[in-house]
C-alpha cells in the first residue's frame, strides 16, 4: 500500500532515535538550500538551479494571493512532467497547498488529454500553447463556432473539457489572442503568462478578468520586475533562486539583487508587459539599427499557410526571411497552385507582414526553402527554438543569393550604369562580355550597341538611346530603364539593344521617379516591316506595348501617313480606359515633345482632353503650350470647346493661362506667347459652354482693370467682346409673339408688361423697349439663375411687375419681377442711366463685374448681368434684405431689454464683417481705392452669423487711397461712431477687435498680422479716434494672441459661441445630444470648408465645446496639435497618432472618449456606436476606429483597419476562397469587416490617391454571409 495519510506520514519520525528529527530540523532554516533543478541546456550546459525552502513556500503563498479563489474544491488536470517548474510546483505542490486534488494524466497526447478532460472533470488546467490549440480544433470540428448559437458552442466546450473547467493558464510559448478570448467567451479564466525556471516558475500572469491581446500580464505578488535601458527584463523577489550551483552569486546577479532575464521586453502604462525577442537572439543591421527577430518572425505564427519563418539581416544591409510553406493547410491549398502563384502569394504575405513594421524593419526578400528546419541537422534547441547561426551557416548558399549584388556596374565618365544580372543571363553573356566607352555600351559578341552620352555641360542630362533623360541620382538604374515601358517607348536604339523580350519586362509594381525623360534627340529608323505589323496591330484591334512603342515611334516620323496611324492606335487604346496599357497611352500623350510636326501635337492634345483629370491636365496642358505658344489654331480652338466639358478644364485653362502671364515678365510684345491664344480659347470657351460665361467674364475683367501691362489688358478686352458677341448670339433674338397655350391668343412682349402707377413715363418707355428689342431680359435671367433659358411664350399674361426703387448716383432704379409658367419665378435690377459718362459706366460696369467674381475672397456685390450700350441700361442680382442700418432702425421701434441684448450680440458680428468687406474692396484694387461711403447704410449682412452672404449696396462712389489709416479713419468715423452714437447700447469696449478679425479675415492669418504691425508701428498715433490708449492696448493683446494661438476665423468663433449660449440653456443635455448640435453647427457654419485655409478648425472647435470642461493638461496636449496643424508642420498620420496617444497617456471620463473618437473622425454621426482602439503598425502605434453595423437581419458587425497580419491574411484567404485573383503591394491600405464573435467576414483594399481620394481595388464578402 503506497498510500499514506498525512497522520501516518507524520508518525514516520518514530522510526527514528529520538531527537534525531529535531536535530536536523535546527540545522536547517528557511534560507536553506531545499532542491537543485537543472535548465534544459538550450543555450548551453544545463545549469543547477538552488532553490530555499524559502523560495518554494513563498512562491505557494504569493500565488495564492494571485489566484485566491482556488482552493480545496478544485482539481488539476496535470500533464507537465515533474521536472518542469510548472508541474512540480505549481501543479503538484500547489495541490498540495490548496489541498485541491492532483490528477496525472497517462501521456501527453490530444486523445488522452480529451479522454481525461470527460473523466476527470477538472477545474484547473495549465499548459505550453500546443494543448490549447488541440483542445480549441477539436471543439471547432465538432461545431462551427463562426455562425452556430451560443448555447451549441456552449454544449461542446463543456462536454470536450469535462463541464466544469473554471481555470487555465498557457505560459512558454505563444497562444493566438482568439484562442484565449473564445476560452474566457465560454466560462474558462484562460490567463496567459511568463515565468522561468530561475523564479520557481511564473514571474507574471494576466490578472482574471483583464487580458490583454499579446500581453504576458503584471507581476504576480512577491517579486519585483524592472526595465533595464535596453528593454531586458530585471528580477528580484524572495521566490527567486539563490544562484547557480558551483557559480558565484556576483556573475549572476546584478547591483541590488536584480536577475537579468535575458528577455527583451516593452512595458504599457498599466504595467503589462509584452516580449519581444531573447537579448542575445537581436542583431543590428548595417546602419546600426535594432532588429529584433523574434518579433518579426511572430508576426508570421498567426498565418495558418506559413509553417517556418526566419529572419536574417544580422549585420546585412536589409532584412530577409527564409520560408517553409505550410503544404498541409486545407484552406490555402498550396498543393493546388503553381510555383509562380505560390511565389505571388507569399509576396503578398510578406506585403501583410510589412504593414506592421517600421521602415528598417521590413522584409526585402523571400526564399521558399525545401525543407523545414529540424534538430536532425542541429538547427533547433529542446524547446524547439530556432540556434540561428546553425540555420544561417546550413542554408548559407539560399541567403546569399538574397544579398548578392544583383547588377553589373559600369563607368561612363562621372556617372554609373548598373546592368541588372538578369538581363545578361537573358542575354545569355558575362558580365565581361558587356562594355562600354565614350559611345555608349557594346556587346561585340552579339553586334548590339546602344548609345549613351553626357549632354553639354549639364551633367546630370544623359541620351541613352534615342532620348535624353534627366538623371536624378548619380547612376543610371538600366533596370529601371528596362521595367518601365514608359521610359522606353518610341525609344528605338533601346529597345533594338535589348530585343522584343522588353515587352515581357513590364513590372506594373516597380516604381522609380529617378530618372525623368526630357525629349527625343534622335530620330528613330523606322522600316516598312514596323509600319506592316502596326497597321496588323491597329486591324486586330490589339492593344499591346509593342502597339504602343510603334506608334510613339511613328508619331515622331517625318511622315504624316505615319503620324495618322500612331493616332488612330492611341485614339483606339484611349477607348479602352479598362485596359492595363491605357495609363501608358495617356502618359504617351503627355509628351508633345515626341511628335515631330505641330498639326499632331494638336491631334494629340485633342485626344487626351477629355480623358485627364483637372490636376493632370494643368500639367498636361502647360507643357503643350510651353513647347508651341501657337498650339491653339482656330481649327483646334473649336475642336476643343466643342470636346472639353466641366469646371476642372475651365479651371485648367484658366490656371495655364494665369501662370503663363505670370511667367513672361516682359511689358509688351505678346503675339509671340501662347496668352492671346488663350485668352482666345477661353472666349469660345463661353460661347460654346454659356454655363461658364459669367466665371470667364470675371476673369477678363480681372486682366482688364489689374494687370498693369496695357497690351494685357487689351488682349482680354479683345477676347470679352467675342465672349460677350458669341453668348448674345446664342440667346438669340427675341421672339416678337407667342401664342398662349390655354387661350389660343396671341400676345406680345407689351403685353405682358405691368407697371406701377407712378413710374417715370420716359423710364416706363425706355424699358419696354428695350426688354421688346433686345435680349437684356433673358440675358439677366439667364445669368443670374445660372442657366435657365425663357422665351416670351414661357411667359404668364402680366408676368412681368417692374416697380422703382430709388434715384441715386445719377441712375434710376427698378425690380423687375418675372413669372413664367413652368420655370418659377425671378428678381433682378435694371439701371437707368441718367447723367452717367460712358467711360465711367463702363469703370462702373467693370468694377461691379470684378467686385461679384468672389476674386476679393467672398463676393461684394450682386451678380452682374450685362450692359446693352443701346439702352444706356444694365441689370443686376437682385438681393433681398436689410442694409445694417435699416436692420437696427427697424429693430428699435418697439426695443425690450430682451432683444437689445439680441442686438448687441449682433454689433460685433457686424462689424466683423463689414470692416472685412470695405477692406477687401480696397484689396481688390490693388490698396489703391476704397468706398467713399463705408457705412451701416451701404452693406447688407443677414443678422444670422452663420450666413457668408455679405453685400455692399453701391461702389458706385469711390475715393484713391493707399493708406491704411485713412480706410480705418473712415470706417470709424461712418460705420462704428455714427452708429454708436446713434444706438448708445451697441457701445463694446473691445469693438475694435472686430475690426482688427475683420482686417485678418480678408488678408489671411500672415499677412493680416504684418499689416497691423505696421499700422501699430506707423500709424497709430495719427489714429482719430477715442480711447486710443485703450485701442493701442488691445492692439497689442490682439497682435500676441495672434501670434501664440492663432486667429480664429468668423465662422469659427461664431459657431463656439452658439453652442456656448446654447450649453448655457440646456446644461442637462446629454453627450449625443451635445454631439448633435456639434455637428449641426458644423454644417450650418460650414466649418469643413475653413479647413483648407485653417487646418486646425475642427481640432480648435472641439477644444473650446467638447473639451472646454477638460483638465489644462489635456487642453495644452490639444493646443499643442493646432499649434503644429497651424505651422503645417504635421501629417494626418501624425496627428491621428498624437490623438490616439490621449487614451493612453491622459484619464478620459465618457464624454471625452466619445469626442475623442469624433475628432479623430468626421465622418462619424452623433449615433454611431464607435470606438477608438489602438493598432501596431509600421513601426508605432496608430488609432484605429471600430464602426458598429448592423447587417439585413439585425445583427452586429464592425468595420475597422486589421489589427494583425492574421486578418490580412484571412481577409487574402477570402479572395482565395472566392476566385479572386489579388496581388496586396505595399501601397495598399485594407478594412476589414468582423463579425460579433471576432471574425473576418469581409473586406477590401485599396490605394490613397491623396488626401481625399482612394482607388477602392476590389472587395470581398465570405460566401457564408453574402445574402
Amino acid at each position: 500500500n503506497w498510500v499514506l495519510n498525512f497522520n501516518e506520514f507524520l508518525s514516520l519520525k518514530n522510526n527514528y532515535k529520538e531527537g534525531t528529527i529535531e536535530k536536523l530540523e535546527k540545522r536547517i532554516s528557511p534560507k536553506s538550500l531545499s532542491t537543485i533543478m537543472y535548465t534544459s541546456g538550450t543555450t548551453g550546459e544545463p545549469k543547477g538551479i538552488m532553490f530555499s525552502n524559502l523560495n518554494i513556500i513563498y512562491k505557494r503563498f504569493c500565488r495564492a494571493l494571485a489566484l485566491p479563489e482556488i482552493g480545496e474544491h478544485d482539481r488539476f488536470l496535470a500533464y507537465l512532467p515533474l521536472f518542469h517548474t510548472f508541474g512540480r510546483y505549481f501543479e503538484m505542490m500547489g495541490s498540495v497547498f490548496w489541498g485541491a486534488e492532483y490528477v496525472f494524466m497517462e501521456n501527453p497526447s490530444a486523445e488522452t488529454m480529451l479522454l481525461n478532460m470527460q473523466l476527470v472533470k477538472p477545474t484547473i488546467f495549465i499548459s505550453i500553447p500546443k494543448k490549447w490549440i488541440e483542445l480549441y480544433e477539436h471543439i471547432c470540428e465538432k461545431v462551427d463556432i463562426e455562425i452556430e448559437d451560443e448555447k451549441s458552442i456552449k454544449l461542446i466546450v463543456d462536454e470536450a473539457t469535462g463541464g466544469k473547467l473554471k481555470w487555465g493558464l498557457s505560459a512558454a510559448g505563444f497562444l493566438t489572442p482568439e484562442i484565449f478570448t473564445f476560452f474566457q467567451k465560454y466560462g474558462i479564466e484562460l490567463m496567459s503568462g511568463f515565468g522561468m525556471t530561475e523564479a520557481t516558475g511564473g514571474i507574471t500572469m494576466t490578472p482574471p478578468g483583464k487580458y490583454i491581446p499579446n500581453s504576458l500580464g503584471k507581476e504576480l505578488p512577491g517579486i519585483e520586475i524592472k526595465l533595464a535601458k535596453d528593454g531586458e527584463l530585471l528580477i528580484k523577489g524572495n521566490y527567486v533562486m539563490t544562484g547557480y550551483f558551483g557559480e558565484a552569486k556576483s556573475s549572476t546577479f546584478l547591483k541590488g539583487g536584480w536577475l537579468p532575464t535575458g528577455d527583451i521586453m516593452q512595458k504599457d502604462n498599466n504595467g503589462f508587459i509584452e516580449i519581444i525577442d531573447r537579448k542575445k537572439e537581436i542583431y543590428k543591421n548595417i546602419k546600426g539599427e535594432t532588429v529584433a527577430p523574434q518579433k518579426i518572425e511572430n508576426f508570421f505564427r498567426d498565418i495558418d499557410s506559413v509553417k517556418q519563418v526566419f529572419l536574417v539581416g544580422d549585420h546585412r544591409p536589409y532584412n530577409t526571411v527564409l520560408l517553409v510553406p505550410n503544404y498541409e493547410d486545407n484552406v490555402t491549398n498550396l498543393n493546388k497552385m503553381n510555383d509562380a502563384q505560390i511565389q505571388e502569394y507569399f509576396s503578398s504575405v510578406i506585403v501583410t507582414v510589412n504593414k506592421f513594421l517600421s521602415p528598417f524593419e521590413r522584409i526585402i526578400d523571400f526564399k521558399i526553402i525545401d525543407r523545414p528546419f529540424s534538430d536532425e541537422y542541429g538547427e533547433l534547441t529542446p524547446k524547439n527554438t530556432y540556434r540561428r547561426r546553425i540555420i544561417e551557416k546550413n542554408f548559407k548558399d539560399v541567403i546569399e543569393t538574397m544579398y548578392k549584388q544583383n547588377y553589373t556596374k559600369l563607368v561612363f565618365k562621372n556617372i554609373s550604369i548598373r546592368v541588372p544580372n538578369w538581363f545578361l543571363r537573358e542575354k545569355g553573356i558575362l558580365n565581361r562580355d558587356i562594355i562600354i566607352d565614350k559611345n555608349g555600351i557594346k556587346v561585340p559578341k552579339l553586334k548590339l550597341f546602344l548609345k549613351v552620352k553626357s549632354i553639354g555641360s549639364q551633367s546630370n542630362i544623359y541620351q541613352v538611346g534615342n532620348y535624353l533623360y534627366h538623371i536624378k541620382e548619380n547612376f543610371i538604374d538600366f533596370q529601371s530603364l528596362l521595367t518601365t515601358p514608359s521610359y522606353w517607348l518610341g525609344n528605338q536604339n533601346l529597345t533594338d539593344f535589348t530585343g522584343s523580350s522588353i515587352y515581357q519586362w513590364y513590372r506594373k509594381d516597380y516604381k522609380f521617379d529617378k530618372i525623368e525623360f526630357i525629349k527625343p534627340k534622335d530620330k528613330p529608323q523606322i522600316k516598312n516591316t514596323i509600319r506592316k505589323r502596326i497597321k496588323k496591330i491597329v486591324k486586330g484591334m490589339e492593344i499591346s506595348l509593342e502597339g504602343l512603342h510603334f506608334s510613339a515611334m511613328l508619331l515622331q516620323s517625318a511622315l504624316s501617313t505615319d503620324n495618322s496611324v500612331a493616332i488612330e492606335y492611341l485614339d483606339f487604346v484611349l477607348n479602352n480606359e479598362f485596359e492595363p496599357n491605357y495609363n501608358l497611352a495617356v502618359e504617351l500623350l503627355h509628351r508633345p515633345q515626341i511628335a515631330s510636326k505641330l498639326s499632331y501635337r494638336r491631334k494629340m492634345l485633342l485626344l487626351l482632353s477629355g480623358k485627364i483629370t483637372i490636376d493632370e491636365f494643368i500639367t498636361f496642358l502647360g507643357k503643350y503650350v510651353q513647347l508651341d505658344y501657337n498650339i491653339f489654331d482656330e481649327k483646334l480652338i473649336k475642336d476643343f470647346v466643342n470636346q472639353a466639358r466641366g469646371k476642372d478644364k475651365l479651371e485648367a485653362i484658366e490656371q495655364t493661362l494665369e501662370n503663363e502671364i505670370k511667367r513672361e515678365k516682359r511689358r509688351k510684345g505678346f503675339s509671340d506667347t501662347s496668352i492671346p491664344s488663350l485668352f482666345k480659347l477661353l472666349a469660345y470657351y463661353g460661347v460654346s459652354h454659356p454655363i461658364s460665361y459669367l466665371r470667364i467674364r470675371q476673369l477678363f475683367v480681372k486682366y482688364q482693370l489689374l494687370d498693369e501691362r496695357k497690351e494685357i489688358n487689351t488682349i482680354a478686352q479683345s477676347a470679352r467682346n467675342i465672349l460677350r458677341r458669341g453668348f448674345r448670339n446664342w440667346l438669340g433674338e427675341n421672339q416678337t409673339v407667342a401664342v398662349d397655350p390655354e387661350t389660343s391668343k396671341e400676345y406680345t412682349w407689351q403685353d405682358i408688361i405691368i407697371t406701377e402707377e407712378d413710374i417715370d413715363p420716359q423710364d416706363k418707355k425706355r424699358i419696354i423697349k428695350a426688354i421688346t428689342n433686345t435680349s437684356i431680359l433673358r440675358e439677366a435671367i439667364f445669368l443670374i439663375s445660372k442657366g435657365i433659358r425663357i422665351g416670351l411664350n414661357d411667359m404668364l399674361p402680366g408676368g412681368i411687375w417692374i416697380s422703382h426703387l430709388g434715384t441715386y448716383h445719377d441712375k434710376s432704379v427698378y425690380r423687375v419681377s418675372v413669372q413664367t409658367r413652368l420655370q418659377g419665378s425671378f428678381d433682378f435690377v435694371l439701371n437707368l442711366n441718367k447723367k452717367i459718362p460712358k467711360k465711367k459706366i463702363n469703370e462702373e460696369v467693370n468694377w461691379l463685374i470684378l467686385s461679384g467674381s468672389g476674386l476679393a475672397g467672398q463676393k461684394l456685390v450682386e451678380d452682374f448681368g450685362g450692359y446693352w450700350e443701346d439702352t444706356d441700361m444694365w441689370s443686376e442680382e437682385f438681393i433681398t434684405g436689410d442694409t445694417v442700418a435699416k436692420f437696427y432702425y427697424r429693430k428699435t421701434r418697439k426695443l425690450s431689454d430682451k432683444e437689445s441684448i439680441r442686438l448687441k450680440n449682433t454689433w460685433p458680428f457686424f462689424v466683423w464683417r463689414a470692416s472685412a468687406s470695405y477692406y477687401r474692396f480696397w484689396k481688390m484694387t490693388g490698396y489703391k481705392m476704397a468706398l467713399s461711403d463705408p457705412s451701416v447704410m451701404n452693406i447688407i449682412i443677414s443678422p444670422h452669423d452663420y450666413h457668408v452672404g455679405t453685400r455692399i449696396v453701391s461702389i458706385s462712389e469711390r475715393i484713391k487711397t493707399t493708406s491704411i489709416l485713412d480706410l480705418l479713419n473712415k470706417f470709424n468715423l461712418y460705420f462704428i461712431k455714427q452708429t454708436q452714437e446713434e444706438y448708445p447700447f451697441l457701445t463694446k469696449k473691445k469693438i475694435w477687435n472686430y475690426v482688427f478679425s475683420g482686417i485678418i479675415s480678408a488678408e489671411g492669418e500672415e499677412k493680416g498680422l504684418e499689416i497691423l504691425k505696421q499700422f501699430k508701428a506707423k500709424y497709430i498715433n495719427k489714429f482719430k479716434v477715442t480711447n486710443l490708449k485703450l485701442i493701442k492696448a488691445q492692439l497689442n493683446e490682439f497682435i500676441q494672441k495672434i501670434e501664440t494661438e492663432g486667429f480664429i476665423p468668423t465662422r469659427l468663433f461664431f459657431a463656439i459661441k452658439r453652442f456656448h449660449r446654447w450649453y448655457e440653456l440646456n446644461r442637462d443635455a446629454s453627450i449625443q445630444a451635445q454631439a448633435e448640435m456639434l455637428y449641426d453647427l458644423t454644417d450650418t457654419y460650414r466649418l469643413a470648408d475653413l479647413e483648407k485655409e485653417y487646418p486646425e478648425t475642427r481640432t480648435r472647435f472641439f477644444i473650446k465645446t467638447a473639451f472646454a470642461n477638460s483638465n489644462v493638461q489635456l487642453q495644452n496636449y490639444l493646443n499643442n496639435i493646432v499649434k503644429k496643424q497651424r505651422e503645417n508642420s504635421i501629417t494626418k498620420e501624425e496627428y491621428f497618432s498624437l490623438l490616439s496617444s490621449i487614451q493612453s497617456d491622459f484619464k478620459l471620463n465618457e464624454k471625452e472618449d466619445f469626442f475623442l473618437a469624433r475628432l479623430n473622425y468626421p465622418y462619424l454621426k452623433p449615433s454611431d456606436t464607435a470606438a477608438l482602439i489602438k493598432t501596431k503598425a509600421e513601426g508605432t502605434t496608430l488609432p484605429n476606429l471600430v464602426v458598429e453595423l448592423d447587417d439585413y437581419d439585425g445583427n452586429p458587425f464592425y468595420i475597422r483597419r486589421p489589427n494583425t497580419p492574421k486578418e490580412i491574411s484571412r481577409l487574402h484567404q477570402l479572395y482565395i476562397n472566392s476566385n479572386l485573383l489579388v496581388n496586396f503591394r505595399s501601397n495598399h491600405q485594407f478594412l476589414v469587416a468582423v463579425s460579433d464573435r471576432g471574425y473576418i467576414i469581409g473586406g477590401l483594399y485599396y490605394l490613397n490617391k491623396n488626401e481625399t481620394t482612394v482607388h477602392m481595388e476590389k472587395i470581398v464578402v465570405s460566401s457564408r454571409y453574402r445574402r
